[in-house]
């Protein structure tokens, strides 16, 4: 059971890198200050995990396996924060200090209203 749920993990987060990767090499272009990629895939992300744990937290018809693939898998490897806060701090070593401000804050705030949205979205799946 335990080895079941941690391969759905492993095949999620797998799956979940490979479109964050992807996501992130067509938008965060060299040219750009800002980090377009890693901004739209942690707000998709938010989105995404809270209309589904609203769903489940709803409806209780995600099994265990699923929740794994999706919410801890997929989802776990498709945002991240370990990027986020690097490019901050790279914002700030080029003391790029208004961006640095206005990446950071309007990622959190933009994430947890993407959160909140899906949460409340899930009522109407």
């Amino acid at each position: 059971m335990m080895l079941t749920r941690v391969l759905f993990v492993f095949l999620g987060g797998g799956l979940g890198s490979i479109f964050r990767y992807l996501i992130g090499y067509s938008l965060n272009k060299s040219d750009f200050l800002t980090p377009y990629g890693t901004f739209f895939v942690n707000v998709m992300g938010s989105l995404l995990i809270g209309l589904l744990a609203g769903y489940n937290l709803r409806t209780l018809n995600l099994n265990h396996n699923y929740q794994a693939f999706l919410i801890v898998g997929f989802l776990g490897g498709f945002t991240t924060f370990s990027s986020f806060t690097f490019e901050n701090l790279m914002m700030l070593q080029s003391e790029k200090y208004l961006l640095f401000l206005s990446y950071f804050f309007t990622t959190l705030i933009v994430g947890m209203g993407a959160v909140i949205m899906g949460y409340y979205l899930s009522k109407y799946i």
